[in-house]
């Protein structure tokens, strides 16, 4: 599928599987520089320490070459990028390879200590239901946590080239672990081809057999792959790495992430009678397609495994081929850094057409359409002269760009992929607009403190906000224009809302975003508004398609049988176990006679970033009010790391970070937090208010100060 559609199934996945997401933080410009100092648990430096930063990209990437501590164990590393998915990855002869979360929120001169620990070389016995041993078992998951309290995910796919060696277990069932920090908390994930995936947490790393795992009986799958005559493809005996993915249980333990030997041209591995909710192989130099994706508006029967009946699924191979083109601005200079994303023939004609009859979405229907027309091809990135090569396969493709703070028209070329190289025509990127205006009373005159905000019917991106100055003057800032809904292209024509919170009034404006003039100077009249006011049907908005809102209802269904402790009228975990940072609060018990908002992230996390001016928004606006943002970060991080980044981007409102266990993290995944970011509204007697996981549009994620500002209404009505 092209980056629209994928970007739009990821967002519909999102909702109604209510699971992780993968969208990474876009880069900020300039560079940044840390001091390392390495020192071992006795706070003794270590000298000699091989030290590299590397980028997560989907993969682990180097982005600076190995340096080397000097005799007071420190080392200098320069030039590094400003962004938030970064790692100081720290080796050395006598202790083990250690990992460190490394945040650039803002180009600065930092200083940070990475302790490192001698190896210990532990073992896991792996059994099966009778008490035999198991061969062959493999590790698809290290989750570790040191003595630095940070997590670091160490997958089979990335494990080489990080240095640690992963072996199957040997014909005693012995599975030998590599050297690992001594004393660090572990969890292995683990898998088979004849038995379901298993896991065991809460390992302490030691030089001892640490655990027994008897892994269970499951459903085998075999993969075939063919070719576009739909004849066996010779592989043998490359590899595929297979990422299939379920959201049912609380912490995923069903899905696959591994590489897997192509055998007699299949690839053959057991699951958990689940259904699953993606399938995606990927080869070096071939495209496997389909992409599976399942939801409840958009079934994927080959991903069910409920019945427990082994099965096998069909896909198509195609060598990968090169296509170069170039990216330029409006002047017709060159553009560096621009993202670009491929789209390829999905050869999915085998699946059934939708019903014209049906009685669907527009947006599943065209969803669904995409889905069977188009497979996720290459990406790439323009360099300095905005060239770029991106690969595809031969026959029916597109290619997209996406860079922030621009668009361009149109957005995506659709063109004959060739065997031997296609050129493609060049993309003319435009500026997003800025928009300007003034917001004025019905007598003329300006409102400053005014919260102005941008809404669309598109999808795609935050929408920017912002407050009206001491002349009622605001100008929002967009990253990109949204995409349409149920449509391929952009959104024209947006919406700009006005609220003042303090005086109840409030107003709405449209605007076409490509007319330049229009948007430097708009003018938005508030006046007195009802409580409902912000969520009634308004002139600019469509009316809602009436499927849209059966299909919604299904899945808060789901949710509420899922996540009966995050219904309305429940009182969440107070969040005692955390560390709190610019706050004296200890829990959510010190917040008893005020509304919360909980607004659950992490650093590197993408639309947490695009998110949080609208939280900060919220605090700015409603403090006053009686309602305090509350910022809850996932466990992989500090307190030290989260208070840096904290500081560096304005976030002054309270924090609390989980502990290296989760604690938080897994008490909330049961009131249906299991995505980032996410939110929950709390009233000032304790009880939720609003969740997304088990309540009805609109929602916090994308109308929390519309929600906020109508709950402190209607408790101020009801007083």
């Amino acid at each position: 599928m092209n980056a629209v559609t994928g970007l739009l199934l990821r967002s519909f996945l999102i909702l109604t599987c209510m699971g992780l997401s993968s969208w990474a933080a876009e880069p900020n410009p300039g560079s940044g520089t840390v001091t390392v100092t390495i020192n071992d648990p006795h706070a003794k430096v270590v000298a000699g320490a091989t030290v590299s930063v590397l980028k997560w990209t989907g993969n682990w990437k180097q982005v600076l070459q190995r340096r080397t501590t000097d005799s007071a164990g420190k080392v200098t590393l320069d030039s590094l990028p400003i962004d938030t998915n970064l790692a100081v990855h720290v080796s050395s002869a006598a202790h083990a390879n250690t990992m460190h979360k490394l945040v650039f929120a803002t180009p600065i001169v930092q200083e940070m200590t990475v302790i490192v620990a001698p190896p210990a070389t532990g073992a896991i016995k792996i059994v099966d239901p009778d008490g035999k041993p198991i061969p062959g078992a493999m590790i698809q998951r290290l989750e570790i946590t040191d003595r630095n309290e940070v997590l670091n995910y160490i997958r089979s796919a990335d494990a080489g080239s990080l240095g640690f060696d992963l072996q199957p277990s040997d014909s005693q069932g012995r599975l030998t672990l590599p050297p690992l920090p001594d004393g660090a908390r572990l969890k292995v994930v683990l898998l088979h081809p004849d038995w379901r995936p298993a896991q065991i947490e809460d390992l302490i790393v030691a030089d001892q057999t640490l655990a027994t795992v008897t892994m269970q009986p499951g459903v085998r799958l075999s993969v075939d792959l063919l070719d576009v005559n739909g004849q066996p493809q010779a592989l043998d005996p490359q590899q595929a790495e297979i990422r299939m993915i379920e959201f049912q249980s609380e912490k995923r333990d069903g899905s696959v992430q591994h590489r897997f030997t192509i055998r007699d041209n299949q690839i053959q591995f057991t699951v958990c009678p689940l259904q699953y909710d993606r399938l995606i192989i990927q080869m070096d130099d071939y495209f496997v397609t389909p992409n599976l994706m399942h939801a409840a508006e958009l079934p994927s029967p080959e991903l069910d495994f409920t019945s427990g009946v082994e099965k096998t699924i069909r896909l198509n191979v195609r060598p990968k081929v090169r296509a170069t083109g170039k990216v330029i601005d409006a002047d017709g200079k060159p553009m560096a850094g621009v993202a670009m994303f491929s789209s390829i023939d999905a050869l999915s004609a085998q699946w059934p057409a939708i019903d014209p009859a049906a009685d669907l979405p527009q947006q599943t229907r065209w969803l669904t359409e995409m889905r069977r027309k188009w497979s996720s091809g290459g990406d790439a990135e323009t360099d300095a002269d905005g060239n770029y090569e991106i690969q595809l396969a031969a026959g029916s493709a597109r290619v997209e760009c996406i860079q922030m703070g621009y668009f361009c028209r149109p957005e995506f070329v659709e063109f004959e992929a060739s065997a031997t190289g296609t050129v493609v025509p060049t993309f003319k990127l435009h500026p997003v607009p800025v928009l300007r205006g003034v917001v004025n009373d019905s007598g003329g005159k300006p409102v400053a403190g005014a919260m102005v905000r941008m809404r669309s019917t598109g999808r795609g991106d935050a929408e920017p906000c912002g407050m009206t100055d001491d002349a009622g003057a605001f100008e929002l800032k967009m990253t990109r224009i949204p995409y349409r809904l149920n449509a391929e292209g952009l959104v024209d024509n947006v919406s700009v809302v006005a609220m003042d919170v303090k005086r109840n009034l409030g107003g709405i404006s449209t605007v076409d975003v490509t007319d330049s003039a229009a948007t430097n100077q708009m003018v938005i009249t508030v006046g007195p508004q009802p409580v409902d006011w912000i969520f009634q049907p308004q002139p600019d908005l469509p009316a809602i398609d009436p499927t849209w809102i059966a299909s919604w209802t299904q899945q808060v269904e789901q949710g509420r049988s899922l996540y009966t402790a995050g219904m309305p009228g429940m009182t969440p975990p107070n969040l005692a176990t955390g560390t709190w940072l610019n706050s004296p609060a200890k829990s959510l018990d010190d917040f008893r006679g005020q509304f919360v908002l909980l607004d659950f992230w992490f650093i590197g996390c993408g639309p947490c970033v695009r998110d949080q001016p609208t939280v900060k928004t919220a605090h700015q606006l409603f403090t006053d009010l009686g309602c305090t943002v509350i910022a809850v970060h996932r466990t992989g991080s500090t307190p030290d790391e989260v208070r840096d980044y904290a500081n560096a981007n304005g976030m002054t409102y309270p924090i609390v970070v989980d502990d290296a266990n989760g604690t938080i993290t897994d008490q909330y995944r049961k009131l249906g937090v299991v995505g980032f970011p996410s939110y929950i509204l709390i009233g000032p007697d304790g009880t939720i208010v609003h969740n997304d996981a088990t309540m009805m549009p609109p929602s916090l994620r994308r109308f929390k100060l519309e929600r906020i500002y109508q709950a402190i209404r209607q408790a101020a009505v009801a007083e």
